[in-house]
């Protein structure tokens, strides 16, 4: 038989191990009831920039008749009253934009009343309308129906700083290349700007395209 004192030994070592998974678990459950939260000084802020563009022009549109309202070459389109207008970015941020040239309704006087009634079959085609597009120094001179068709039918495409304006000038004329299919046609339009901001590289750019006109 083990000796009283050897049997007291191993009954101690066995209580103390207990008191110790005990200690471990009073010390685990108490852990979890004390919670700290801390807060940091600053203020963390997100703001939006402004985007917002401006067309400038006299109200002064191109009208094309007599003598004019015939086929002639780019050179002699050229020489046409044009349309100018200005583009100012009075935002805050860089700004992407695109330059649209929309159809609107075309008119004419009906009977005494002399009242003003849409028409519909009188359109001219595209294919028939030269275009020069003026900006930055440089120009892009064409044929309409190579923009697109309406309403994408783009003229320009660029990039706009901060403070910055730029200048466009916009002469049509019937292309020399017409046939009497234009006789009794009208066109009629106006130019649109679509503006987004431009992109950072963060992310993704979700933004919508705002409409000028």
């Amino acid at each position: 038989m083990e000796s009283l004192e050897k049997q007291k030994s191993k009954n101690g070592g066995l209580i103390a191990i207990v008191s110790v998974l005990l200690v471990v678990a009073i010390v685990g459950v108490t852990y979890a009831w004390l919670t700290v939260t801390k807060e940091g000084k600053s203020v963390n802020v997100i703001k939006t920039g402004t985007l917002e563009l401006v067309i400038e022009d006299e109200g002064t549109g191109i009208f094309i008749d007599g003598d004019e309202a015939q086929p002639m070459t780019s050179e002699e389109g050229l020489k046409l009253t044009p349309y100018t207008f200005k583009l100012h970015n009075t935002g805050d941020i860089v700004t992407n934009y695109t330059i649209y040239l929309d159809d609107i309704d075309t008119y004419k006087s009906e009977g005494d009343t002399g009242e003003d009634i849409t028409v519909s079959n009188n359109r001219m085609d595209d294919k028939f309308i030269g275009y020069s597009l003026n900006y930055d120094s440089t120009s892009t001179t064409g044929i309409l129906n190579t923009t697109g068709e309406h309403p994408n039918r783009k003229l320009y495409t660029g990039t706009i700083n901060s403070g910055e304006t730029k200048d466009f000038t916009l002469h049509l004329w019937i292309d020399e290349h017409a046939t009497n299919e234009v006789m009794g046609k009208v066109f009629a339009g106006k130019i649109r700007v679509e503006a987004i901001q431009a992109k950072s590289g963060i992310g993704t750019d979700n933004n919508n395209p705002v409409g000028i006109k």
